[in-house]
């Protein structure tokens, strides 16, 4: 179940539904913990629900997505731990999907429609879908009533904040000033 934060009823069905089904339910939301934040604390199935943080794959999770061998990753694991110079084809193997994971990210819908066809224009369609989805949630919050309301001030802030990262970033000394934001 997607954004499961938008259905409190749904959400507090979980424990009925476990105990009557013995079925798992795996649920999703963006705005999940903001009820409690805002005051409006609705029955959540306390003891039902695991928590897990998802994040996108890191450069080794991308070798092993890519079918890169256990040999090779633990050949470049090996030479960083011990500070030796990598072989040079395993440096060969390891560049190529550097410069991949560079490009594609470690979101797992971009990585899953790289692997698929290799198509940098659906790989970007998908990052900038992604971007988009994203910025949909800025400015999200709950009042009183577990209504989700737009705080057009907030949405309008972080979407700057946001979108001043990569430049950012990208100048020699590395660092987010907030006086920088438009």
């Amino acid at each position: 179940m997607d954004e499961i934060g938008d259905c409190d009823l749904a959400r507090e069905s979980f424990k009925l539904f476990k105990d009557d089904s013995g079925y798992d339910i795996i649920a999703t939301g963006s705005l999940l913990g903001l009820s409690e934040i805002n005051g409006s604390i609705k029955d959540i199935p306390i003891g039902y629900e695991e928590y897990l943080d998802m994040r996108p794959l890191d450069f080794e999770e991308f070798l092993i997505a890519s079918k890169v061998s256990k040999y090779a990753i633990n050949e470049l694991k090996k030479c960083v731990s011990d500070e030796t110079e990598v072989p040079e084809a395993i440096h060969n193997i390891i560049k190529s999907h550097l410069l991949r994971y560079i490009v594609v990210g470690g979101m797992p819908a971009a990585v899953i429609k790289y692997l698929s066809n290799g198509d940098m224009n659906e790989v970007y369609e998908t990052l900038s879908n992604l971007r988009k989805d994203f910025e949909d949630d800025f400015g999200k919050k709950k009042d009183k009533n577990g209504n989700t309301i737009i705080d057009s001030t907030l949405l309008v802030r972080t979407i700057r904040a946001y979108r001043s990262i990569p430049n950012q970033l990208a100048k020699e000394n590395k660092k987010f000033i907030y006086s920088y934001i438009d």
